[in-house]
């Protein structure tokens, strides 16, 4: 056993260890690099691929195997902002203490700002000209986060936007519309299943996925008067479904595979 580098804390462990089928390991920073990496950005109209590994913002986007100009898809550029706004982590680049880009924050936050430069966003630019007005956090429950921005870019002519990230079904499930072919139609039943049938298919293949909405508060009439009264029951409601972004840890590059 000490040949093959395994370390044994109980004896007993081993006197049965001829009766094992399977054994189990934490994955996360043993078999991976403990980087999440975003690897698609799916969407009605199209399913986007995503190079590079790591918290490097080195990569491009691209659709069906030809390089874009993210500028050109409206939509992407939309799911991209808003993944980077609608998140806390920062990506520390390598200096003299640290050779390596390294993270603040949570890992799965930080890889949307990458992917986001990756689309030729400006971060700093970005968030000086969508300015978050406040913050709804997630929780278990709702499986949801929530930021509220004077977001400049406008969306169809609104500047007031909530942009909201989570679990796909619980996001869907409380959009009322969705973005297709640069614009904002009714939720049909066939448009859930089509996100649904996406997720499944990369939970299926082990990637982590999730789901992006908006919801232009400009003219909402109903809301409070004052940002503070604005709760997730308010505001957490019929959102507008932008797409799937999905991301995998990459596994270590001398890991041997069965």
């Amino acid at each position: 056993m000490a040949k093959e580098n395994a370390l044994v804390k109980k004896l007993s462990a081993v006197e049965t260890l001829g009766s094992t089928s399977v054994i189990c390991s934490d994955k996360t920073g043993t078999l991976t690099q403990n980087e999440m990496t975003v690897s698609n950005v799916w969407t009605l109209d199209h399913e986007y691929d995503v190079s590079g590994l790591g918290y490097a913002p080195e990569g491009q986007i691209t659709l069906d195997g030809e390089a874009i100009k993210v500028y050109d898809h409206t939509n992407l550029q939309t799911i991209l902002r808003a993944v980077a706004l609608c998140s806390n982590a920062k990506v520390v680049a390598p200096n003299e203490d640290n050779d390596r880009y390294t993270v603040l924050g949570d890992p799965t936050e930080a890889c949307l700002g990458v992917v986001a430069q990756k689309g030729g966003i400006n971060l700093d630019s970005l968030t000086t000209e969508a300015l978050r007005l406040r913050e709804l956090p997630f929780d278990s429950t709702r499986k949801r986060m929530t930021t509220i921005h004077d977001y400049s870019y406008k969306i169809h002519g609104d500047q007031r936007i909530a942009f909201v990230k989570g679990a796909p079904r619980e996001i869907l499930e409380i959009s009322s519309h969705v973005e297709r072919n640069g614009e904002r139609v009714a939720m049909e039943s066939v448009f859930f299943d089509e996100a649904m049938e996406a997720n499944d298919m990369y939970a299926r293949n082990g990637l982590r996925v999730l789901a992006v909405a908006y919801r232009a508060l400009d003219h909402e009439t109903s809301l409070p008067n004052t940002m503070s009264q604005y709760t997730p029951e308010i505001i957490e409601d019929d959102l507008t479904f932008l797409g799937l972004v999905v991301m995998s840890d990459p596994r270590r590059p001398k890991l041997v595979m069965p």
